[in-house]
C-alpha cells in the first residue's frame, strides 16, 4: 500500500517474533464501538471511519504469517516509512507565523 497511514500509537518491535496483534485487535474493536461512534457522530456529523486501526491490525496479521526473511524485511519497511511520515509531521506548523501584531478586529476605520 503506498499510502499507509501513520500509527502514532504503537511502536513496531524489531524482531517480527515480538510483534503482537492483540493491541490493534483491540484498539479496532473500540474504534467499532457505538459509544465511539455515536461520539465522532456527535462531534463532526458523520459516523467514524476506522480505516486506520483495520489497516493496522490486518498488516500486523499479515505480518504475522509471512516467513520470518519476508516479515523482517516488510517490519523494516514499515519502520522507516512511519519514522519518515511523522519527521514529515513534525516539521508542519501548526500555528502560521506572524511578522507583525494582528490587524484590529474592529477595522481600521471604525476607530478613527
Amino acid at each position: 500500500m503506498e499510502d499507509e497511514p501513520v500509527n502514532r500509537y504503537f511502536q513496531l518491535p524489531e524482531d517480527p517474533g515480538e510483534l503482537s496483534c492483540w493491541r490493534y485487535f483491540s484498539v479496532y474493536v473500540d474504534c467499532r464501538l457505538p459509544k465511539r461512534q455515536l461520539e465522532h457522530y456527535y462531534r463532526t456529523g458523520q459516523f467514524g471511519s476506522c480505516d486506520l486501526q483495520q489497516h493496522n491490525f490486518n498488516e500486523c496479521i499479515s505480518l504475522r504469517l509471512k516467513r520470518y526473511e519476508i516479515s523482517k524485511a516488510r517490519l523494516d519497511q514499515l519502520t522507516e516509512r512511519r519514522a519518515s511520515l511523522k519527521a514529515e509531521q513534525e516539521a508542519r506548523h501548526v500555528w502560521i507565523r506572524r511578522t507583525g501584531p494582528p490587524p484590529p478586529p474592529w477595522g481600521p476605520s471604525e476607530r478613527d
